[in-house]
């Protein structure tokens, strides 16, 4: 980082525009004896080429090239804006860097803000706190959330201990002297009552000003063991530094796996559980044939066969405890405890080519790994043979006229020429020259790496494609990668190898989550791993001059943010998901993105002529020059209707016969307010709570609740825009680790919402104040999720009414969401007890058709237009008419402009979706009557499946 001083930082500058703001910096700069005022000039031709805004409310004005002999000494100025500054394109910058540098030195300034940009409690830090010192702390990294340390020291088995509080005590004791928490933070953890996480385990967490949090963990001795009191976890944490470990506890609850902990043999075995994910990669199950198991003779020999390979081997008995042991270690095969008959999963990671290796393997254990082989006993004949929904089918040739369909990863549509995008493969050697040169190839492409996605940083104006790049310059600074990869240099292998392990198990680690976002992050770890390689292989990809379809298995984010739209004028892949950093990139370029169409699409050869639909998730085969001209038309009217769209984003969506609609938006934090603003939105029909939770260890306090509440409000200005929000919405697919909830078979069938707010009417009540206190500043709507029957609805609402007698000031109106097939069927008798309902399309959806909406094979059933779904629409706002209450709908169809015309059919009142989708649906309500809709919906009502529906669009246009 650059030298910054507190005189180098003014906390309350002002400017009315962004160039007298540029003009500051560059007095102060002067002043300084940094720069000379022709400075000035560059730093305003910069802006013109482009942005310096960063994102997050940063942006890092400097010089171009050509002005660098005006500067006299390198350094930095930081200029801060309390109420912000257009920065162009409605970018507010809040915090405003100024650079002087005599080269690139720019950039490493930028690598340090990454932590920055990509962490919004930091921004808000850095735009709000009255210290200098604190601006330098946050600039220079030192505020960033320490590693979680998960040691064998800091495990005390058969502790003698009678039960969890005298636990408590004991694990106090262990986390202040393994400096942990200080003397004042264990007293702390001394007073706080242990959470119930279940399974015996139990949970405490606190905050710690240490520099190394860690954990801390009591395993009592066998006699004093219970079904309810097994292990008790202290865990000292700053910011999210215990998130992973939190995520591994929750899947192993999930998976019923927490008795692997509360009978660990030894402290060591117990932290490589809290420290291990699960091992993902091309893998093999084989029974033993050894008649006396896996004992040393042949666990030696297996060991030999698994070092030969240029591949990690993790080794699991899936007849035993389930853990995962590396395959080189004659010790920890061992300790698997395999015996005769028993099943063991093979799996391969850090190779592109797995099958010769699993081949192996199936030879050497089927033919007993030197020992006498014993038949197997016959399997259970109670258990079905499993059926393989995985297994390949032949695949046919796509022919002309052929569709497909796929998944909307980004909208939009384009004609023309497939040209097929191979990815390339890495020959490598497992063992280097020698440690020093490893070591220095390595240093030398990552800092050539890390200096191109600077560059990219720094020559992009898109906000989007800002946090993404910076995202990926946090990852190459990340300890554990780049540590990582330099031990298993030091360790004898060669830069190739021991990075494409490291950085392959981190992503087979995220690929796991059961945060589907958070999976897809395993992309970013390989997609850097892919561009590392190039550079230690001297490979490179040829990008193709001529416009182009471009078709591949998978897309990454590097890729994406290199392409030119002009070139590449859709993207098609055979795998990948809509919310990875690809598609959200893709949706920033204007790159229509197609994902998910399966392997049939990769029989396309290059040249052949495709039509690329997204906004209909349609892939067809182009039979003639003439279709290809018909879609090129069909194009260019959709993007007339875009531009025209965005340009009246701010116009009201009125119909053609006068009728108005709501259109709102779907929020998750306060800070989105402006964004949704900006798009055109009338108010917040969504604030999903349960993201504050999330952002928490512990339930968020009274003030921190209303303070975001407030912000929500205050951020709508002065205006009589609505902000609805939802109360507290976890369980099921969305749990909150320090709220214990018992093990469920079915989760989404379980408690959720309501559910749990009746089981913890305590947290409700709570938020509940939190939301009438923040409604003295402006009014607040609340609804309250996942309500299935009248009786709970009463409940609710009399703790509701019991918290609102000590606010007669303040009125709400208070809804509640259909999201179950029994409240929509009911509509009528909730409807005289309420001001509003709100359809959640989503649940709605996958609780009708009885499909998982995340399903990987099932979720393209899960359609909302389905008449199902629209016929509990129609019965939910027929009964709330008889009621003059009004209802709203905050799912995906929301947001489908064909759709939001249905609703408006229908008679729904409201539409509340992501922003980005409000222009489109509001011009298509305003090019809408009702009266026609409404016979519209009625036809829809009448189709026999979603199919059917879809073709009342094809005569509609």
């Amino acid at each position: 980082m650059l030298e910054l001083k507190p005189t180098d930082i003014r906390l309350s500058a002002e400017a009315k525009d962004k160039d007298e703001a540029i003009a500051l910096m560059v007095d102060d700069m002067v002043a300084s004896g940094l720069v000379t005022p022709a400075y000035l000039e560059g730093m305003r031709t910069r802006e013109t080429q482009t942005s310096t805004f960063l994102g997050n409310g940063i942006a890092i004005p400097h010089g171009t090239p050509e002005t660098r002999d005006e500067v006299k000494q390198t350094g930095i100025k930081v200029l801060r804006f309390d109420d912000g500054l257009d920065w162009g394109d409605g970018q507010i910058a809040h915090t405003v860097i100024g650079i002087a540098a005599k080269s690139d030195e720019h950039l490493t300034v930028l690598r340090q803000l990454t932590h920055v940009i990509m962490d919004d409690d930091l921004s808000n830090q850095l735009h709000t706190t009255p210290s200098p010192d604190d601006v330098i702390q946050i600039l220079k990294g030192e505020k960033l959330e320490p590693k979680l340390n998960i040691d064998a020291k800091a495990m005390r088995l058969d502790a003698s201990v009678t039960g969890v509080h005298e636990a408590k005590a004991l694990a106090a004791g262990i986390m202040v002297a393994n400096g942990y928490v200080s003397q004042a933070e264990q007293l702390s953890l001394m007073t706080q009552e242990p959470l119930n996480f279940g399974g015996g385990v139990w949970l405490l967490t606190e905050l710690t000003e240490q520099s190394t949090p860690g954990v801390a963990a009591v395993v009592p001795e066998q006699a004093a063991q219970s079904a309810d009191f097994n292990l008790l976890l202290a865990i000292s944490t700053q910011g999210r530094s215990h998130k992973a470990l939190y995520d591994r506890l929750l899947q192993m609850k999930r998976d019923h796996q927490l008795p692997q902990l509360t009978q660990a043999a030894s402290g060591s075995t117990l932290a490589d559980l809290l420290r291990q994910m699960p091992i993902e990669g091309d893998s093999i199950e084989l029974r033993l044939p050894i008649e006396h198991g896996l004992h040393a003779r042949p666990a030696a020999q297996l060991a030999k066969l698994i070092k030969s390979f240029k591949a990690d081997v993790w080794v699991t008995n899936l007849s035993g405890d389930g853990m995962a042991v590396q395959g080189t270690s004659v010790a920890r095969l061992i300790s698997l405890g395999a015996a005769h008959g028993h099943s063991l999963r093979f799996t391969v990671t850090g190779t592109d080519d797995s099958n010769p290796i699993l081949q192996q393997l199936s030879s050497a254990v089927t033919q007993g790994l030197g020992d006498p082989v014993m038949p197997l006993p016959e399997l259970d004949e109670d258990s079905a043979p499993e059926l393989d929904l995985n297994e390949a089918a032949e695949v046919r040739p796509l022919e002309a006229g052929d569709e497909l369909t796929g998944m909307t990863g980004a909208p939009g549509m384009a004609a023309g020429r497939i040209l097929k995008l191979e990815r390339l493969s890495f020959n490598f050697s497992e063992h280097g020259q020698d440690t020093t040169t490893e070591l220095d190839r390595f240093e030398q492409a990552l800092d050539q790496l890390m200096t191109q996605v600077s560059a990219r940083l720094d020559a992009t104006n898109d906000s989007t494609k800002t946090k993404i790049l910076a995202m990926h310059l946090e990852l190459l600074n990340d300890p554990e990668l780049v540590d990582g990869t330099r031990n298993a240099i030091r360790q004898g292998r060669s830069a190739e190898a021991a990075w494409t392990a490291t950085y392959q198990s981190l992503a087979d680690q995220l690929s796991l989550s059961s945060d589907p976002m958070l999976a897809e992050r395993a992309d970013d770890f390989k997609d850097l791993g892919y561009q590392l390689m190039l550079i230690l292989s001297g490979q490179s990809t040829q990008a193709a001059d001529e416009p182009h379809i471009l078709l591949c298995e998978e897309i990454s984010p590097s890729q994406v943010a290199e392409f030119d739209p002009a070139i590449v004028q859709a993207i098609v892949t055979a795998k990948g998901g809509t919310t990875s950093h690809a598609a959200i990139l893709a949706r920033a370029a204007g790159i229509p993105l197609l994902v998910g169409c399966g392997e049939q699409a990769l029989t396309l050869t290059d040249g052949t002529p495709v039509i690329v639909d997204c906004d209909n998730r349609l892939l067809t085969v182009a039979d003639s020059d003439e279709s290809l001209e018909q879609a090129r038309v069909e194009i260019d009217r959709r993007k007339q209707q875009q531009a025209e769209a965005f340009a009246k984003r701010f116009d009201p969506a009125i119909s053609q016969d006068g009728v108005r609609m709501e259109v709102v938006a779907n929020i998750s934090s306060a800070s989105d307010v402006e964004k949704i603003l900006a798009q055109g939105a009338e108010g917040i029909g969504l604030f999903r709570s349960e993201f504050l939770y999330m952002a928490h260890t512990k339930e968020p306090t009274h003030a921190q609740q209303v303070a975001e509440y407030k912000s929500a409000r205050e951020r709508l200005g002065n205006t009589d825009f609505p902000l609805i929000v939802r109360t507290l919405d976890v369980g099921g697919d969305k749990p909150l680790p320090y709220l214990a909830m018992d093990d469920e078979e079915n989760p989404f069938l379980g408690v959720r919402g309501a559910r749990l707010s009746l089981m913890r009417p305590d947290l409700l009540k709570r938020q509940l104040k939190a939301l009438l206190e923040a409604a003295r500043s402006g009014p607040i709507r609340i609804m309250f999720p996942m309500i299935s029957d009248i009786q709970e609805w009463r409940k609710i609402r009399a703790i509701y009414e019991e918290v609102a007698a000590d606010y007669p000031d303040v009125q709400c109106e208070i809804g509640m969401m259909i999201e179950v097939p029994s409240a929509a069927l009911m509509a009528d008798v909730f409807a005289p007890e309420l001001d509003f309902f709100s359809i959640g399309t989503n649940d709605l959806t996958q609780y009708t058709l009885a499909v998982d909406r995340g399903h990987a094979k099932l979720s393209r059933q899960a359609d909302p237009i389905h008449p199902s779904i629209l016929r509990l629409i129609d019965l939910t706002v027929k009964a709330a008419e008889r009621n003059n209450i009004w209802v709203g709908v905050c799912g995906e169809l929301a947001a489908d402009p064909f759709a939001a015309t249905l609703l408006m059919g229908l008679g729904v009142k409201e539409l509340s979706m992501s922003s980005k989708a409000i222009p489109m649906v509001k011009a298509a309500i305003r090019q809408a009557s009702k009266a026609e809709s409404a016979t519209l919906a009625q036809q829809a009502l009448q189709a026999i499946d979603a199919e059917g529906v879809y073709q009342l669009k094809s005569k509609e246009a």
